[in-house]
């Protein structure tokens, strides 16, 4: 199968098992959000949607091939990026880049070293850091913690709590709380009737320190 990209010069990365392989009528179902052939609780269905987004978003394509009994590849394609990476900057000077003007963020999030990088740029930013590695640590923390001015969280969290659900619970502890959310999924995968809800800032994971940055100042500046 082809992949449906724009001409040019591709990375391509291959990935392939030699397991039993996926039916032809699942098989066009795989990227779609939420799609999952596991028992209840045993899968998210967004793992390979988060493949999808990823290679999308960056101007590529993922294709999928399997038979049953031989089984699966996958095939991720990354455009090449002419020039030196010291020639791919950011047209925002480190000057302009918002800073904090005294807040506090609690960053939580599950992956110990998404978790560390967040926590490393609010503090290059001036921003006062607490961090939790799950959505009830987070509550437990607000108890003791003191005042926050923001939360920062992954969509998809450990326990029986996720992004969502500790937002909602943070809104009826504190109304007027900011919230953003970083996730790694495509923006399509929440586009649904039990998704996000409606004007919530969202920050794609990997991002870069001034897309943070613009999105943590705006976010806090907003009334």
């Amino acid at each position: 199968k082809q992949a449906d990209v724009d001409p040019g010069d591709y990375v391509v990365l291959i990935v392939s098992d030699t397991g039993c392989g996926i039916a032809e009528d699942t098989l066009g179902h795989v990227f779609e959000p939420f799609f999952t052939t596991k028992d209840v609780g045993k899968g998210s269905g967004l793992g390979l949607s988060m493949v999808y987004g990823f290679a999308k978003q960056s101007g590529g394509a993922a294709v999928i091939t399997s038979t049953l009994g031989d089984g699966t590849e996958i095939k991720l394609y990354l455009p090449v990026r002419a020039g030196h990476g010291d020639e791919i900057a950011d047209n925002q000077s480190i000057a302009e880049i918002p800073r904090s003007q005294g807040e506090r963020v609690l960053v939580v999030e599950d992956d110990d070293e998404v978790r560390a990088l967040a926590v490393s740029f609010l503090s290059d930013l001036g921003y006062d850091t607490a961090e939790a590695d799950s959505a009830q640590t987070a509550l437990e923390m607000l108890e003791n913690a003191g005042a926050i001015d923001l939360v920062l969280s992954d969509v998809v969290l450990p326990g029986a709590m996720n992004g969502p659900d500790l937002m909602a619970e943070l809104r009826r502890r504190i109304p007027a709380i900011k919230i953003i959310y970083m996730t790694g999924y495509a923006e399509r995968t929440f586009n649904h009737p039990g998704g996000l809800e409606s004007g919530t800032r969202l920050i794609r994971k990997p991002f870069k320190k001034t897309d943070f940055a613009n999105a943590i100042r705006q976010t806090l500046d907003e009334v």
